[in-house]
């Protein structure tokens, strides 16, 4: 029910008739996500709720919006994640961490990309050149240069053979190889004629 709104380098957010429900007082702010939303003040993060109340205070260089209970935060050049009470509950120890999405967490160290857990687990490891949040149970992932789609498993249902991918959505994907656009079924991996 709030928008974020910017004025003047300042940000604050409004209600759905437009008044300023917490002041544009901020350096900078997400929208809210799953009742808090990130604000930077001073050069430092923090979470507010829907009433302006510090829930979790000034601390980190960097973070981002809630996703599945848990919210992307960053120091010293570190991601790792904390709940809504503050707590961290993934260590800042990777050099990347996309968001949360059906229950995995894209997370990348030394160059390579893998998937952890909510409890940081390790579920997919970190052998990827590139990876993009799980969608309809499928990531996109890159090696030597080429494109293509594993499960929550880890298992390869598109093979990593694709020059690019365009389109990703209703259990089709649309990729390129050899300059040749082909339509695959996500659900069997196999090309649609």
């Amino acid at each position: 029910g709030l928008a974020r709104v910017e004025q003047e380098g300042k940000w604050g957010f409004i209600d759905k008739n437009g008044e300023v429900v917490i002041p544009l007082k901020y350096g900078d702010a997400w929208s809210f996500s799953e009742g808090l939303a990130a604000v930077q003040q001073e050069g430092k993060w923090r979470f507010i709720d829907k009433n302006g109340k510090v829930v979790i205070p000034l601390k980190y260089d960097d973070a981002y919006a809630f996703s599945e209970g848990l919210a992307e935060v960053i120091q010293e050049e570190k991601y790792g994640f904390i709940d809504k009470n503050g707590k961290v509950v993934i260590p800042l120890k990777y050099d990347y961490a996309g968001i949360f999405s059906e229950g995995l967490a894209e997370v990348r160290q030394e160059g390579k990309s893998g998937f952890i857990d909510k409890n940081g687990k390790e579920v997919i490891p970190l052998k990827y050149d590139d990876a993009w949040d799980f969608s309809e149970g499928l990531a996109k992932v890159k090696q030597e240069g080429k494109w293509g789609f594993i499960d929550k498993n880890g298992k390869v249902i598109i093979p990593i053979e694709y020059d690019s991918v365009d389109y990703f959505g209703k259990g089709i994907v649309r990729v390129v190889k050899n300059d040749k656009w082909i339509l695959i079924d996500t659900k069997t991996g196999k090309i649609i004629d």
